[in-house]
């Protein structure tokens, strides 16, 4: 009975049952949505930070709107990040019928084990300032600022087209030029590039000549740029990104100008506490980060305050310190200050206190470190040598040989044993995300 029943099998195709298969549906819609649950919708306000895979990205004060959301695959076959998922969000913050600002970022969806990389504007040497707080295989930080230009063209992100798309149908004026602080900060796992895009025609300083309105079918299709006939550059391609009147070569023309972008690099100095405390998910007890160019954030910068009081400033404000356990806690920062930072700093011989063979106050400790050692050496010799031989002039000979030849073969000894044993960090790599306006 039980044989028969093994051998037997159904004459027509095996059908699942109607409930099994509407289970299986409804887990599969759950678990897509699950996964597309941190990306806001379009039209959404945030304040203060908002939440992006996992990562918080501080925002200055106003009411921001995400005007473009993007899901894409990073790289091709020969990146270190091809087939990680890079989620993008563009918001917008209005004033009237115009875009006064907008914030672009980007972060992994799910965690990697490779590593992420700089970003190439990191190594700029064009820019206002570019600058690498932290730079390995594994852990990077830094910080740049420059001028960017409204474009869209096939190098632009989808979520950035879908930004100037929404502009276009709601009648948003977005200004030819901006001001940009951009941030990248990684570490194995994880990756966030935000870079915060200010309009400086408010604070007096217009930007480039307007562009004539590119059609919005044109300016949609990737690649469409080519079909341009060379009579009608004006439609694609802005004035050239160096010819710009914001570029650092010409800043010096022009003292309002200057102003501006040295207030700005100031700013992004200002930012760099709210961006590592957002990468560590600790943005909610910390307070609002005041817009550049006004006098809260000048005040700031002019300040330049310790992060670790600003750190016991939002507890106090959270109501997690007491005012007496907040003095406290003052008292042992004003008993030890920070060690304030050089900048090669990261650079030298990985902080280990004795020099590498490529460090030239290494190679000088080693040549001290031999010469007294062969002042050593050299005398036990001799003395050693004298009383086996009983000679001073062999004893001598001997010693002087041994010193020659014993203190080039100990000087190289030390010089390989370090090269061998000093810690090697690799250079971080670079990797962009697709552009949002062109730096």
């Amino acid at each position: 009975m039980i044989r028969a029943f093994l051998n037997h099998r159904p004459a027509g195709p095996v059908l699942i049952p109607g409930a099994l298969l509407a289970l299986l549906l409804v887990l599969f819609a759950a678990t897509v949505g699950t996964a597309r649950a941190e990306l806001p919708a379009q039209d959404r306000s945030f304040s203060h930070h908002l939440t992006l895979a996992g990562k918080q990205i501080p925002l200055p004060p106003g009411d921001w709107r995400v005007a473009g959301i993007s899901s894409v695959v990073a790289g091709g076959p020969a990146d270190h990040a091809a087939g990680a998922v890079i989620e993008t969000l563009v918001l917008f913050l209005l004033r009237g019928p115009a875009v006064e600002s907008f914030v672009v970022i980007n972060t992994n969806a799910l965690p990697a084990d490779h590593g992420w990389g700089l970003a190439g504007a990191c190594r700029r040497s064009d820019l206002y300032a570019a600058a690498i707080e932290a730079e390995s295989s594994g852990d990077v930080f830094c910080r740049f600022a420059g001028h960017v230009q409204t474009i869209v063209d096939d190098r632009s992100a989808p979520a950035w087209r879908a930004a100037v798309r929404l502009a276009n149908e709601r009648g948003w004026r977005l200004p030819q030029t901006w001001l940009m602080a951009g941030f990248r900060i990684a570490d194995r796992r994880d990756v966030v590039d935000v870079r915060y895009h200010f309009n400086p025609e408010p604070q007096g300083e217009p930007g480039s000549p307007p562009l004539p309105p590119v059609p919005l079918w044109l300016a949609m299709i990737p690649g469409a740029s080519a079909l341009v006939p060379v009579t009608m550059p004006a439609l694609t391609e802005p004035p050239a990104w160096a010819d710009s009147p914001w570029a650092v070569a010409h800043l010096g023309e022009n003292a309002g100008r200057r102003n501006l972008a040295d207030r700005l690099v100031r700013w992004s100095e200002m930012m760099r506490t709210p961006i590592e405390q957002g990468f560590r998910n600790q943005l909610a007890d910390q307070p609002d980060q005041p817009m550049p160019w006004t006098a809260a954030a000048d005040a700031l910068a002019t300040a330049a305050p310790d992060p670790r009081r600003q750190a016991l400033d939002g507890l106090l404000a959270a109501g997690r310190l007491t005012p007496a356990q907040y003095q406290d806690q003052l008292a042992a920062l004003a008993a030890d200050p920070p060690t304030p930072a050089t900048p090669d700093a990261g650079n030298g011989d990985g902080g280990n206190g004795d020099g590498g063979s490529g460090d030239s106050g290494g190679l000088w400790l080693l040549l001290a470190k031999t010469a007294g050692w062969r002042m050593t050496a050299t005398t036990s010799s001799m003395l050693l040598c004298y009383l086996v031989t009983g000679n001073f002039v062999i004893a001598g000979s001997i010693a002087a040989v041994s010193t020659m030849v014993n203190g080039a073969l100990y000087f190289g000894h030390e010089v390989l044993w370090q090269a061998a044993t000093k810690p090697r960090t690799e250079p971080a790599r670079t990797l962009d995300f697709a552009d949002a306006g062109r730096l």
